[in-house]
């Protein structure tokens, strides 16, 4: 059987879910840690820093599975 992961890091936590090759969610993973380690990470900096230097916005995409 195949397996894939779907992964959100959100606003407020950080999801992870593990699903067969159906789509069903076979085991899940929430960490309000993970979330705090990202935002205040090196690359979060980063990104920052560039978002300020452009002037840009940032958006976000879902993608799903049908």
């Amino acid at each position: 059987m195949q397996y894939g992961f779907g992964i959100d890091v959100g606003g407020t936590t950080c999801k992870m879910g593990l699903f067969d090759s159906e789509g069903i969610l076979v085991e899940k993973w929430e960490n309000q840690e993970c979330l705090d380690m990202h935002m205040h990470g090196e690359a979060m900096k980063t990104v920052v820093e560039i978002k300020k230097k452009y002037d840009a916005v940032t958006t976000a995409t879902k993608y799903e599975i049908k």
